[in-house]
């Protein structure tokens, strides 16, 4: 998760790329990757995600809310008060 928050966008962009070729199994985190990347994110849209069900969109939501900390912190507080441990311990 923290190599994700640094990586620009070509960078996850390629990602993408190469997950989605991996077939069924790259394909989740693929979904969220191109999620990740689109201009039009937001905070709401980020919140949704860290609290959402699915385990892998919180993470996700958790990388987002650390690469735009600067732009929406609250999104980052979001993160840091989940009840998934796992977004606890990323800060």
């Amino acid at each position: 998760m923290r190599l994700m928050t640094r990586a620009d966008g070509e960078q996850l962009e390629a990602a993408r790329v190469s997950l989605e070729k991996e077939g069924e199994a790259g394909r989740p985190h693929a979904a969220q990757l191109a999620w990740l990347l689109k201009a039009d994110l937001d905070e709401a849209a980020i919140v949704a995600r860290i609290d959402g069900a699915d385990a892998l969109a919180r993470r996700y939501g958790a990388i987002a809310a650390k690469r735009h900390e600067a732009t929406w912190p609250g999104a980052m507080a979001r993160v840091n008060a989940s009840s998934d441990p796992d977004l606890r311990a990323f800060d």
